[in-house]
């Protein structure tokens, strides 16, 4: 189990990897949120955003641990090529201008 010795202590290597629930608030944060520090017996320790949320405890709208870098499917090179892989076919049925540029039709033509 990760011992900290405080919950939110500016932990940058467990940013998107540890997400810190407050009981009193109700709020989760990320370990590099600049809040005031909690009381150690008010922190519940997740390992994903989606884990607090079903904890009962909503984002924090200063640090936005929702949006939390490091496991998105595209921060990993497993995942970005697999976005890629499936992006290729789509991209290769798109009509280019002479620039390269996919031709759109204009803007409120049918």
């Amino acid at each position: 189990m990760l011992q900290l010795k405080c919950p939110l202590e500016g932990y940058a290597r467990f940013d998107g990897r540890l997400f810190v629930g407050v009981t009193s608030t109700g709020i989760y944060c990320r370990p590099v949120c600049r809040v005031r520090l909690p009381r150690r017996e008010n922190c519940r320790f997740f390992a994903n955003a989606a884990s607090a949320e079903q904890g009962g405890f909503r984002p924090c709208l200063r640090c936005r641990p929702e949006l939390a870098p490091g496991l998105s499917l595209v921060d990993s090179p497993q995942g970005l090529a697999v976005l890629v892989r499936h992006a290729q076919p789509v991209a290769a049925q798109m009509p280019l201008n002479g620039t390269g540029m996919v031709t759109t039709p204009a803007h409120g033509s049918r």
